[in-house]
């Protein structure tokens, strides 16, 4: 069950990676992300990787009835299934300690 959640995630953000849009307010996805949890993930994503090319991209799914990432970014918890993006390996084990399993996103071959 868990591939099958992170298939339909990677599958999800795919698919949106081309749609991605600064809103209105001009504040980048992720900072926006942090008050907002409908900011699409890919928008975020498209983001990092155009300011970080080198650095390897994740999305974390939360595992546990809650993950608790009210400490760091995105200072709030989720529950389970629950996505959050991550930047690089540290981020990816911060967010893996925290209760999410990650995958990683190879933006060239979406």
């Amino acid at each position: 069950m868990k591939s099958n959640i992170l298939a339909s995630l990677i599958s999800l953000i795919a698919l949106n990676w081309g749609q991605v849009a600064i809103a209105a307010d001009h504040q980048p996805p992720s900072r926006r992300f942090q008050d907002d949890p409908t900011t699409p993930i890919a928008a975020i994503l498209n983001e990092w990787h155009q300011k970080h090319p080198e650095i390897p991209l994740f999305v974390c799914v939360c595992k546990l009835h809650e993950c608790d990432s009210s400490e760091r970014w995105p200072f709030r918890r989720f529950t389970f299934a629950e996505v959050i993006p991550a930047l690089g390996d540290a981020n990816r084990g911060d967010a893996e300690t925290q209760g999410f399993g990650c995958v990683i996103i190879n933006p060239h071959e979406m």
